[in-house]
């Protein structure tokens, strides 16, 4: 909760290392999220891609606050070249499912969260975000009555690796 602190902390640390991607990105999470000026943010994370190309998380980012402003067609090219870096990393695959769910892809939406799903190796906040959303997906594809075998195929296979009723 004390963001202008961090904020002087990120600088000290860009002082010592003006090449650390870390803290330029974390300077972009907090200019995103606390400050709420995306604009400033994305300056951010272009300097970390300038960096580090391969930074997948400044990728990341970059599609999800693109994403925020509702141009979809950057933000999925922004995930796009996400996963292309790090097809690993869980924020990515849970971004192209809020990404897919706000176009109306709810067959996509659905897939890219348990894809998220299956990447986060235990149960904490991302992962309940993830079923969160999965859930929720279903849920509308079952009562849009399009998908439904599909969802169900997916529950049960769930259900047998689980051992649990899905």
């Amino acid at each position: 909760g004390m963001q202008d602190q961090a904020i002087d902390y990120l600088i000290d640390a860009l002082r010592w290392n003006p090449e650390n991607s870390f803290a330029i990105v974390m300077m972009g999470n907090i200019w995103a999220k606390f400050k709420r000026d995306i604009p400033t943010a994305m300056k951010y994370y272009e300097q970390a891609l300038v960096i580090d190309p391969q930074d997948y998380i400044a990728a990341n980012n970059t599609a999800a606050n693109l994403m925020q402003l509702r141009k979809f067609d950057e933000a999925e090219e922004w995930f796009q070249r996400a996963l292309s870096i790090n097809d690993s990393y869980p924020n990515t695959h849970y971004g192209l499912s809020v990404l897919s769910e706000q176009q109306g892809d709810l067959a996509s939406a659905f897939y890219s969260a348990i894809q998220a799903l299956k990447l986060i190796p235990k149960r904490d906040e991302m992962s309940k975000r993830c079923f969160v959303q999965a859930s929720e997906i279903a849920d509308l594809v079952v009562k849009q009555g399009r998908g439904a075998d599909e969802v169900r195929k997916f529950a049960k296979q769930m259900e047998l690796e689980l051992g649990k009723p899905v």
